[in-house]
């Protein structure tokens, strides 16, 4: 995960080191060349407002920062991945409210 985290949107590993492990999901669908299947481990980490994500390794298409009431409008936009990894988050985080 730190290194993940420092691959693909360049956190050093002292922030990085902060994550709390939030989880798993398995997502399965079709693809052209057969089915795609996995486990994505989640963590959450709540980044210094100061802080920009870079993509330095080409993976991330990019970052965005928006406001929590913003986030469910955003979702169709997202990879099924990124969509299904947010959905779980609001989903743990309405149940913490």
């Amino acid at each position: 995960m730190i290194r993940e985290l420092a691959e693909e949107s360049g956190i050093p590993a002292q922030l990085a080191s902060q994550a709390v492990s939030s989880g798993k999901l398995r997502t399965t669908r079709a693809e052209a060349d057969g089915w795609h299947d996995e486990i994505i481990y989640t963590y959450d980490l709540q980044l210094p407002d100061d802080f920009v994500p870079k993509n330095t390794d080409g993976e991330v298409a990019g970052f965005q920062r928006h406001r929590f009431e913003q986030i469910e409008a955003i979702l169709p936009r997202m990879t099924l991945d990124a969509a299904a990894v947010t959905q779980a988050f609001l989903k743990q985080w309405a149940h913490r409210s």
